[in-house]
């Protein structure tokens, strides 16, 4: 019983064919048991019944010795015997299937009794003559001589071994017997032939139940196998994109989750990079379908290339596909496998004789920084591979800053709405402009800040986004606007008299009531259009440049200065520009914190430096950081310029104490070391 559960959990450990096996070798064998016993009864009682009908002629002799002695009970005289003798005698010596033979007559006495029986059976007449006077034939096996009572029957047992009894009516006469015949038979000829006869039928069933039990067993395994790839069809379907053979998007999430488990025990980073095929949608357009999904499913064989041991790829559906990363170091390690996925996929596909070029972009997630469950690592490398496509990146790592849909940045929008109904949250900070040939002061920038109550001062990077995609951006602007005004008649009241530069969003240049707005603005403050500038960045111009132009110029009717913002990370043509009423452009500082260093950026700079020249318009550079910066621009015309070097954004209690200081001074600051980046605007 011990073992009992160990032999169970073997049985477990066996395939279904192998325990169908067992399981059916085990009850064909039973029944093998059950037929073998049933057939050895039958073949015992068939060579019983057939020795009982071999010494049949035994008793067809008595009734011919005993049919003159009419109805009368069998006399002992001599003629009898002696012819019962003589059978006896031939039996024995001819046909050696008797032994011994009592005659009994119906009185219960004994008629003949072959030697060495004796008269001592008389008193030991077998239990069933009195049935056998009846008609019935009775059969025991005498197995040993212990076993009877008689002498002479003792003496032939101990002789020939083992008897057969027989005893059997004469079956002559009509009613009851006249006589009984109690034949003995060798047992051993019997035993023999039912030994052989069983033998013969144990090896046929034996045969049979094997050929029954094989044909079974091949059937069910064939059945089995059948079952069986079935399933793993199913199981593959269930796990493994159609087209292309990859694990979809379950087999993914399974993956991912243990590869984070495994990465939580190790301290290592597990990563996802998802990716989809640029233009794929015109390559199904162009060249059809067909060679789409020849494409998708290059895919995966082209990737397994340069990928490592462990890596995985899946796909979730049309040309996106993730590949999992189950241990990286830190998100620069994603990067660079990133970056060698793209490489990779750079090479022409070569589909029946067609060349595509296809470029990916990619997305990033690592955990545990951008997420510790699968869901939450696809989320955000799908909102990374959106920003890598919009931006043309190629590839981009997630940030929870350019997230849309982070529950951070819902709950941002919902205390944005809120703290524009308290306009007090927000406060202007005003960056200096100087002039490049006097280093006089051309003017401020107002620079919007956020002072939340819980996460401190916020910078425009972190809120202005969001109030341009809800619509927020115009309810802002007029705030900053009206704040920017009222900040320009304080100053002009303490003698202080200086432009100030406001940005707009699209939103202000699609709105026909803006530049009244504005207007209602400047005369409640009296203020004068050319105390106020107004910055608009290329696409925003771009995004409807026929109303643009019309805002534009109802504004410059007012005596608003116009800049062109970020000028050269747009996408503003020539013809536009020189059809707008602007009065400068404003070099981008992605352009002028390298420009000592950096040939590109300063050919760059020179060329816009040119052009507005050519144009007839003023120059502002954003992002001055050193002197020699400063010296760099004033050599190539610039007109003004703003930066760290210059100051940073002022507080407006700290406005006119910086003005006088600099009125002081009379002369550009000495270089300072600011390479620290020219920070938010």
């Amino acid at each position: 019983m011990r073992n009992l559960p160990s032999a169970l959990r073997w049985i477990r450990r066996l395939s279904l064919s192998a325990r169908f096996g067992l399981l059916s070798a085990a009850l064909v064998a039973l029944l093998g048991v059950a037929l073998g016993s049933w057939s050895a009864d039958r073949i015992r009682r068939s060579n019983v019944d057939e020795a009982v009908r071999l010494i049949g002629y035994t008793n067809a002799t008595t009734l011919y010795t005993l049919s003159h002695l009419g109805n009368a009970d069998l006399p002992h005289n001599q003629d009898i015997r002696t012819d019962l003798g003589n059978l006896m005698i031939d039996a024995s010596i001819h046909s050696k299937r008797l032994v011994g033979l009592i005659v009994w007559s119906a009185s219960g006495q004994v008629v003949y009794a072959s030697a060495p029986l004796t008269r001592t059976a008389m008193r030991h007449a077998p239990r069933e003559l009195a049935s056998a006077f009846a008609g019935q034939t009775h059969t025991r096996l005498i197995a040993s001589a212990d076993a009877v009572t008689d002498p002479g029957l003792h003496a032939i047992i101990a002789k020939a071994g083992p008897v057969l009894q027989i005893v059997s009516p004469d079956g002559a006469s009509t009613g009851a017997a006249r006589a009984v015949l109690q034949s003995l038979i060798p047992w051993r000829p019997v035993e023999n032939n039912i030994r052989h006869q069983t033998m013969l039928m144990s090896g046929a069933l034996l045969g049979g139940l094997f050929v029954f039990w094989l044909a079974l067993f091949r059937l069910v395994t064939r059945a089995s196998r059948r079952l069986r790839e079935q399933a793993d069809r199913n199981h593959n379907l269930a796990n493994h994109d159609p087209l292309t053979g990859l694990p979809n998007r379950e087999l993914l999430r399974r993956r991912t989750l243990a590869s984070i488990r495994r990465a939580n025990r190790s301290g290592r980073r597990v990563a996802l990079l998802l990716f989809d095929l640029d233009r794929f949608k015109e390559i199904n357009d162009t060249l059809g379908h067909h060679h789409g999904d020849l494409l998708l499913q290059e895919i995966g064989p082209r990737l397994s290339r340069v990928m490592r041991e462990g890596d995985c790829i899946a796909r979730l559906g049309g040309d996106e596909f993730v590949v999992l990363l189950p241990d990286v170091a830190d998100a620069v390690h994603a990067q660079t496998l990133g970056r060698r996925i793209r490489a990779e996929l750079a090479a022409p596909f070569v589909l029946e004789g067609v060349s595509l070029d296809v470029e990916a972009s990619v997305g990033i997630a690592v955990t545990p920084e951008h997420g510790t469950d699968f869901q939450a690592l696809l989320q955000h490398a799908d909102v990374a591979m959106y920003v890598a496509k919009k931006a043309h990146l190629g590839l981009s790592v997630y940030d929870r800053v350019l997230d849309d849909h982070s529950p951070m940045r819902l709950a941002l929008i919902s205390e944005l709405r809120a703290a524009l109904a308290d306009p007090g949250q927000f406060v202007l900070h005003y960056q200096p402009k100087l002039d490049m040939k006097s280093g006089k002061l051309a003017g401020f920038e107002a620079l919007v800040r956020w002072q939340h109550p819980e996460r401190g001062l916020l910078v425009p990077d972190e809120f202005i986004p969001d109030a341009e995609r809800t619509g927020m951006i115009r309810t802002l602007t007029d705030l900053v606007l009206s704040e920017a005004v009222r900040q320009v008649n304080v100053w002009k009241q303490a003698g202080v008299k200086m432009p100030v530069a406001v940005n707009l969003s699209t939103r202000c240049l699609l709105d026909p009531q803006f530049p009244d707005d504005v207007g209602a603005l400047l005369a409640a403050h009296g203020i004068a259009g050319s105390e106020l500038d107004l910055e608009i960045t290329e696409s925003a111009i771009m995004a409807d440049p026929e109303r643009a132009h019309e805002i534009l110029t109802r504004l410059v009717a007012l005596g608003i200065g116009i800049s062109i913002d970020d000028f050269g990370t747009g996408y503003s043509s020539m013809a536009h520009l020189k059809r707008l009423p602007i009065d400068q452009i404003k070099i981008d500082k992605s352009f002028v914190i390298d420009l000592v260093d950096n040939p590109n950026d300063a050919a760059i700079v020179r060329s816009m430096v040119d052009l507005a020249r050519g144009l007839g318009l003023g120059v502002v550079a954003e992002g001055v950081e050193t002197e020699e910066t400063w010296r760099h621009l004033h050599d190539l015309g610039c007109t003004s310029a703003q930066g760290f070097y210059l100051s940073r954004p002022l507080a407006a209690e700290d406005v006119l104490p910086w003005v006088a200081t600099h009125r002081a001074r009379k002369t550009i600051p000495a270089a300072r070391s600011v390479r620290a980046g020219s920070g938010p605007r």
